[in-house]
């Protein structure tokens, strides 16, 4: 296939997908195929989302006329206002992205770049520090929001959509010069919790998920078993209560012109639909953060900074990214580890109860991780407010597959089918009309399946060695389309030809530099290693490796 042909059809496919942004809804037995039907439905369902309607009953009354009262008597005078300097507004500009999509006004981020220094002294930021002394613009707080599926692939469910609010990029250019001052005072006073590695700097998801590797991999070391709960906040960042939010701001004691900066930020706003041009009326939104703007993860890593986590060592453990929750209960035997997992859970309904939240128990689950088969004897009573969790030997988590083994083999499954999907777009690649060096072949190697790899160096300790070499044949075949060789050509040829380590090798140096960098900038991370030093002797390295053993 020729270069122009190949991308004639790749045009086509996008216009075919463009054309269909969205597939017939399905809603209340009810079908919609027309944009204006697909807006409307969007429209109703996050009015209801983002409104504070619902059973007073399921919620602590007592705790929001307490919390009201807090927030309508607390004093916003006051005159602790540094204003931001030039420079700081200057640097700042510097680095935001090119191509942030504009909200109502249409300025672009490419506009605020080619402003010169001398205006943005004179002028934008006066305008900046007015917003904040006195008050942000409506026209700023008037989102224009874009549905985006939730996972792979579009869905007929209209709540498989995630809203993402398009606002001014003037009004987010503020945004993140109030972030920068608020995120620096929350770590400073060490404020985020240690086992929150969501949207923070030198810290991420593989955090969480090598912790959790670890301490389920010692525990079956030892010849214990693991309890795994996973958790699902209902519309977590949808259902923020404002007036909850304001109270705990409130109380950390933030200087008074953030607090006023941010009440005011989160008042009065409203939002529209937005499908193929078509949008749909004005709305209000009572609750939530808004997804897509600079503020909105950072007011929720406070909002939910709270929430129980289970912290005993040895015993118990917590991770949060973001709202993703999973809690650990190790045990011998069954009896000691029920009273655990109820009180925990009791404490996790009463949370929910004062700040506003629903858990779905049907969307949670837990699984039990052990080295042997024998868990039929073995059932826990889970129980949230609204009903039991259910057991699940596979759940997700932070985009990974576990199982009851720690062996990761329905992960490496998906893993292997997804690679090999993008296979054949390298073999597109690779074709001799394209006329691609191998270095740049190999960067789109890295960049479509390396990457795939790269997120999964925590289970490299765990992952049997025939499912290694099933990822390991998938870069082989890849590397003979780059290098266009003979399918019966030797791997280490391959390899030294292309100067790329093997898989495992791969994901084992990623470990190890992972670890050295998180281990001085983060206290979740360093804890670990602690922990595991002090009880190395009692961990069989004989029987299973543990991530650490090969990283550390």
């Amino acid at each position: 296939m020729s270069s122009r042909l190949f991308w004639k059809k790749i045009n086509e496919a996008r216009s075919a997908k463009k054309s269909d942004v969205f597939p017939t809804l399905t809603h209340k037995n009810q079908d919609y195929k027309s944009v204006e039907d697909k807006v409307g439905i969007f429209s109703s369902l996050l009015g209801e989302t983002f409104s504070e309607t619902g059973s007073e009953s399921d919620f602590d009354q007592t705790f929001k006329l307490e919390a009201g009262k807090v927030v309508q008597e607390f004093s916003l005078e006051g005159d602790d206002f540094v204003p931001f300097s030039s420079s700081e507004i200057y640097l700042t500009i510097k680095n935001i992205k090119n191509n942030t999509s504009p909200g109502e006004d249409l300025i672009q981020n490419i506009f605020l770049k080619e402003i010169p220094y001398e205006y943005i002294k004179k002028i934008l930021s006066v305008l900046v520090n007015r917003s904040i002394n006195c008050g942000i613009p409506k026209s700023w707080k008037s989102a224009k929001i874009k549905m985006i599926p939730k996972k792979d692939g579009m869905s007929k469910d209209p709540e498989k959509y995630r809203p993402i609010s398009l606002t001014s990029c003037l009004g987010k250019l503020i945004e993140r010069l109030v972030r920068a001052r608020l995120y620096s005072l929350l770590e400073g006073q060490n404020f985020i919790s240690k086992q929150q590695s969501g949207f923070r700097s030198n810290k991420g998801a593989g955090d969480n998920l090598l912790f959790f590797t670890q301490k389920i991999s010692e525990s079956i070391n030892k010849g214990k078993k693991t309890v795994g709960i996973f958790f699902d906040i209902s519309k977590a960042f949808d259902k923020v209560w404002h007036v909850g939010l304001l109270y705990k701001l409130i109380k950390l004691k933030l200087p008074i012109y953030l607090i006023k900066y941010l009440k005011d930020f989160l008042a009065d706003r409203n939002f529209r639909v937005n499908i193929d041009n078509s949008f749909s009326k004005l709305c209000k939104i009572e609750c939530s953060v808004p997804q897509g703007s600079v503020l909105g993860p950072l007011l929720f890593l406070i909002y939910i900074n709270d929430i129980p986590l289970a912290d005993e060592k040895h015993i118990s453990y917590s991770s949060l990214f973001a709202d993703d929750l999973a809690t650990m209960f190790f045990f011998k035997k069954q009896g000691h580890v029920n009273n655990r997992i109820k009180i925990y859970l009791e404490s996790l309904v009463a949370w929910l109860f004062k700040w506003r939240l629903k858990m779905n128990a049907s969307k949670c689950c837990y699984t039990i991780f052990s080295s042997s088969g024998n868990r039929s004897k073995i059932k826990f009573v889970c129980n949230l407010k609204d009903g039991l969790i259910p057991y699940n030997p596979n759940p997700l988590f932070l985009g990974i597959t576990f199982d009851e083994y720690l062996n990761f083999k329905c992960h490496t499954d998906n893993l292997r089918q997804r690679a090999i999907k993008r296979l054949n777009i390298i073999k597109i690649f690779s074709h001799k009309s394209w006329k691609l060096s191998h270095e740049t072949l190999k960067c789109i190697y890295g960049a479509l399946i390396g990457s795939l790899f790269t997120y999964s160096f925590f289970s490299v300790a765990r992952i049997a060695t025939s499912n290694l070499e099933r990822l390991q044949r998938v870069q082989n075949r890849a590397l003979r389309c780059i290098y266009r060789l003979d399918w019966c050509s030797s791997v280490d040829m391959i390899h030294d030809l292309s100067n790329l380590p093997l898989v495992r090798d791969r994901l084992i140096d990623l470990g190890k530099r992972h670890l050295a960098k998180a281990v001085i900038n983060n206290p979740y991370v360093f804890l670990l290693l602690s922990e595991y030093l002090e009880s190395k002797s009692s961990i069989r390295r004989g029987e299973v490796d543990t991530p650490l053993c090969l990283f550390y």
